[in-house]
């Protein structure tokens, strides 16, 4: 990136990659570039409420919700201003639908099973 290197980031990956193989640090599995997806039958729904309100859990929580939240405004702000999708007073018209959007793909992902959806950055 510093040397204006096209794919810079894919073409570190691929090296550490490489680099890893002959020193033992990838094996067996680990190998294999295509798989099959294993399903969502260990991960669809499995949420535990059990410890949803224990001292520890509430700050992961608030901490995931403000990322999350200072993540999707800074990246609607800074898009929709550089798009002129803002009103005359600096506005936003509808963010508080695409919010929402954002809040519902969250929650999908997380009844899925999967790390955090987020909008494009």
């Amino acid at each position: 990136m510093v040397r204006k290197v096209t794919g810079a980031r894919l073409w570190g990956i691929l090296g550490t990659f490489l680099a890893a193989v002959p020193l033992g640090l990838v094996q067996g599995d680990e190998l294999a570039f295509v798989a099959l997806p294993s399903g969502l039958s260990k991960t669809f729904m499995a949420l535990d409420f059990e410890v949803l309100f224990d001292y520890g859990l509430l700050t992961v929580i608030f901490t995931f919700f403000f990322v999350d939240l200072f993540e999707t405004a800074g990246t609607l702000v800074g898009l929709s201003s550089k798009t002129g999708m803002l009103d005359q007073q600096g506005h936003l018209p509808r963010a508080k639908q695409v919010l929402m959007a954002d809040s519902v793909a969250t929650m999908a992902g997380a009844t899925l099973g999967t790390s955090s959806t987020t909008t494009y950055d």
